[in-house]
């Protein structure tokens, strides 16, 4: 099995290897309070409900593309450019809820994930109840950026969106250490090995408070997760590792037979206990 990246050459997962990131003597001197932590939180959820603010008044599409980084990507099930998508699209009022239930920051503050419920239908395109995930990055603005969006409807209860907005969010435990990024791509190679044995990863490249995703699935812990499909071969779409080396977001194509056109796959990698651990292990299977 290979993976591929976004650059013209496909190459062995196994000589995977993540985007620049700063210097370890760099990244060792960034720390982050209590405060800054919560700051930091407190600006990725705002900017999730700032998406849900401007789908309301300019419509879903226009809403994403105001939020979208221009190399955004939409699981709709496959990785697509989201602004490319989009503005192909018909201006449209599709009524859009969403709230963050779950963030995770680095302490660089310059990757971020947020995941939680959604009602309506977004611009990856699965309409009805769910869940979302959203990974952000800051942009030379220092403005929260887009960088992908997934939905996973499940048919969640009513109401569900509702009950979590202006809710404290759910725990999740925030990265501690550094790690090395170096190392994200074997971490990653073991998960696809599995997968393409037709096994669950191993319980402890998980985190303990790991949450799976998986269409037409609530929200799961890892144990209790399905095993899921076989993978045929997986082509990564794009890799980001905060400057903390503490977060990492990996997201790609995967197939599990030669016809199949594929469906998107997403990894959250946090540094704990001195390794990288699965944080939110995430499969948008085709309906």
């Amino acid at each position: 099995m290979t993976l591929s990246s976004a650059r013209p050459a496909p190459f062995p997962l196994r000589a995977l290897r993540c985007l620049p990131v700063a210097p370890l003597a760099a990244a060792a001197l960034i720390g982050t309070t209590p405060a800054h932590a919560a700051d930091a939180r407190d600006a990725v959820v705002a900017a999730d409900t700032l998406l849900t603010g401007l789908a309301a008044r300019n419509g879903v599409r226009d809403g994403y593309l105001d939020m979208l980084a221009s190399s955004g990507l939409l699981l709709r099930p496959a990785p697509v450019n989201g602004p490319s998508l989009l503005q192909g699209d018909e201006p449209d009022r599709n009524p859009l809820r969403r709230a963050p239930e779950r963030v995770i920051v680095a302490r660089s503050a310059d990757l971020a994930v947020s995941v939680g419920p959604y009602a309506g239908r977004p611009a990856a395109g699965a309409d009805g109840l769910g869940h979302y995930v959203a990974v952000w990055r800051t942009g030379d603005d220092g403005d929260w950026k887009l960088q992908v969006d997934a939905a996973m409807p499940h048919g969640d209860g009513p109401g569900a969106v509702d009950a979590v907005a202006g809710l404290p969010l759910l725990p999740w435990v925030a990265p501690a250490g550094l790690c090395d990024a170096n190392a994200l791509g074997a971490a990653e190679r073991q998960v696809v090995d599995a997968r393409a044995g037709g096994n669950a990863p191993a319980a402890r490249l998980y985190a303990a408070d790991a949450v799976v995703l998986r269409s037409d699935l609530a929200p799961v812990a890892a144990g209790a997760a399905p095993r899921g499909r076989v993978w045929r071969d997986a082509q990564m779409r794009g890799t980001w590792v905060a400057q903390s080396q503490d977060l990492a977001v990996m997201t790609g194509l995967v197939r599990t037979d030669a016809a199949e056109r594929g469906y998107g796959f997403l990894h959250a990698w946090t540094c704990e206990g001195g390794g990288w651990k699965l944080k939110l292990d995430l499969e948008n299977l085709p309906r």
